[in-house]
């Protein structure tokens, strides 16, 4: 799914501009080459036509029936160019182009060479197969479900291979009805009985066919949305009353009753003939529709929305309960909802479609919409356009309710871990430093009662008693620089770096200096980011090295330290990262963990070095 502007990825990473605009007009002059090599085709093939209807020997009323297959077929073909043109993502201008076609292949049957002659009149009801496919496929070209494929299927199946059996066994010049007509030169063994027999069967089998068709149709029409039945209902009446006739059609050759097949066969021609007009006026009425639509959701949204209503009122304008709205948030790289909740947008062919949102050429969200939608994409397009303003807005009060929830869940943890912080330091000095004091000042009493009756024992009591008082001064210096550690207030954040790498029980590799003193917030957080990223390393990584990385850019420090362990780090599992994504956020900073499973982990802090004030010292 793109996500605007930034998701346009190539395999070498995001599309330009220049490069998106350069393939689409790549792609724009390919099509309109092959339309107008279409337009040229049709053209020709009428004209081919109208000179075998002015050369035939055994067709009356050649002309007639010359002017019917042209106009309609010349219909078909400039509709679909047109629609084509229009849509090229959907392919029902594609399908009205071949159903013209179609037309001009029947009228094949004027021509006096005999191939010409048996080719026409084997594909002499192609243009009903394309009419079942274009009903089916109707609006967006596509045949959705199994049950239509299978359907448009059996259509051509019963128009080509069921004619062709008829053929193969039918001399029109012996059989009657056509006197003067040329041989079939696609016959095999003349049998008028086995032609009779396929012909009722695939008169029979196109009626079972369009009665399915237009039961699929009443199905549709049942279902659809009040405005999709208004844009569409030209064409949908048009191709039902084909259908109908065509049945009638059917069931009058079947039953040999010529002037109703006569009737039928002219109500058939007219309805199909009609089609293609009938897509025009559905394309007008669609564009009434977009413009009365999007004209409203204007008026409604500069009325002014009520906090979260925007979802509400897109619903209303696509006539699509099953609206959502997503927010792009540049900062962190992904979309919300309306909630503040981070949002992964749906994948193609699972029924839902994305159609984003930009203002002034970027991202601001996107409508995750039905994807039967699609059929009029020109109405999506410009209801997401007519809402780019509002999806900035409240795309900045999600944000804000992003940060407010994040801040107080920072906040939390923090009261939290000083909570902790101050439970550990309080039993780490009862059971280390307090227990050496506790137990030096009894030696100390012990050592002043045996003084003076054994001076000897009384100096080793009194040593043992310096040697006790110098663990627990250690040891209380060893908690200071767990507060704070004091090489880095006194020679800065290169050096205490350094000993961080020095002390580590693995090799790390530390690359980059910052060469000067930075604001004490800054190099307090950056220190405690690489001692708990080590710590971790050696911890839980299984790594056999590290390697710390400082750079300064763009006004901010930016600090990784990568490991080459297996890598599967979480920190919302704890292990002291939650507590680093907190004391950087407090700067202002950004904290990122990038953590495949057996592939290491990078942990990598940007703090700004505008964000507090710098030290003193």
């Amino acid at each position: 799914m793109d996500s605007i502007r930034a998701p346009r990825w190539t395999s070498r990473g995001p599309r330009s501009e220049a490069e998106t605009t350069s393939a689409a007009a790549g792609r724009g002059a390919r099509l309109a080459r092959l339309l107008v090599a279409l337009g040229v085709a049709a053209v020709v093939f009428a004209a081919a036509l109208v000179a075998m209807a002015i050369r035939t020997d055994h067709v009356d009323d050649a002309g007639v029936l010359a002017a019917v297959v042209v106009v309609v077929g010349l219909s078909f073909v400039g509709v679909g160019i047109y629609a084509w043109w229009r849509r090229p993502e959907n392919r029902f201008g594609a399908l009205m182009v071949g159903a013209g076609f179609a037309w001009f292949v029947e009228g094949l049957t004027l021509s006096n060479v005999p191939l010409i002659f048996s080719i026409g009149g084997w594909l002499s009801a192609l243009y009903l197969a394309v009419t079942v496919h274009l009903l089916l496929a109707f609006p967006t070209g596509r045949l959705e479900s199994r049950a239509d494929r299978r359907l448009t299927a059996a259509a051509y199946f019963t128009a080509i291979v069921g004619l062709l059996l008829a053929g193969v066994f039918t001399q029109p010049s012996l059989d009657g009805g056509c006197d003067g007509c040329p041989d079939n030169a696609l016959m095999i063994v003349h049998s008028k009985a086995a032609s009779s027999v396929f012909d009722v069967l695939s008169s029979l089998g196109g009626l079972v066919i369009f009665a399915l068709v237009a039961r699929v149709m009443w199905k549709r029409w049942r279902g659809g949305a009040a405005r999709q039945r208004r844009a569409l209902a030209p064409v949908l009446v048009a191709g039902v009353i084909a259908g109908c006739a065509l049945v009638v059609v059917f069931a009058a050759d079947t039953a040999g009753l010529d002037p109703v097949h006569q009737i039928a066969e002219l109500a058939t021609i007219l309805a199909l003939a009609a089609v293609p007009w009938c897509f025009l006026v559905g394309l007008a009425r669609s564009a009434v529709t977009r413009g009365e639509t999007v004209g409203d959701l204007i008026a409604r949204l500069r009325a002014g929305l009520q906090p979260r209503e925007l979802r509400d009122v897109l619903a209303g304008a696509l006539g699509d309960e099953s609206v959502q709205v997503a927010y792009w948030i540049p900062e962190a790289g992904h979309y919300v909802d309306e909630r503040g909740r981070e949002l992964r947008l749906p994948a193609e062919g699972d029924g839902r479609a994305v159609t984003p949102v930009e203002l002034d050429g970027l991202p601001v969200g996107a409508i995750v919409h039905d994807a039967a939608g699609v059929d009029e994409p020109e109405l999506v397009r410009a209801i997401a356009d007519g809402a780019a303003l509002a999806f900035q807005r409240e795309g900045l009060e999600a944000e804000l309710r992003v940060k407010v929830e994040e801040l107080s869940a920072s906040r939390a943890r923090i009261v939290e871990a000083g909570y902790t912080a101050a439970r550990r330091l309080e039993r780490d000095l009862h059971d280390g430093a307090q227990q050496r004091l506790v137990s030096l000042a009894l030696a100390l009493r012990m050592a002043e009662n045996r003084i003076e009756d054994d001076p000897v024992e009384g100096r080793r009591m009194v040593a043992a008693a310096r040697e006790e008082l110098g663990l627990a001064i250690d040891e209380l210096r060893d908690f200071a620089r767990g507060l704070h550690p004091g090489l880095l207030s006194t020679r800065g954040l290169d050096a205490a770096l350094g000993a961080l790498a020095t002390r580590a029980s693995l090799p790390v590799e530390v690359r980059g200096r910052v060469n000067e003193r930075l604001p004490e917030g800054v190099e307090s957080a950056t220190y405690f980011v690489v001692s708990e990223a080590l710590t971790n390393v050696a911890k839980y990584a299984e790594a056999e090295s590290a390697l710390v990385t400082v750079a300064r850019g763009n006004g901010a420090l930016v600090v990784e330290v990568t490991d080459d362990g297996r890598g599967g780090a979480d920190p919302s599992k704890g292990s002291g990262l939650s507590g680093l994504s907190d004391r950087v956020a407090a700067l202002h900073g950004r904290f990122e963990v990038e953590s495949a499973p057996g592939g290491g982990t990078t942990v990598r802090a940007t703090i700004p070095l505008t964000a507090v004030r710098p030290s003193s010292s």
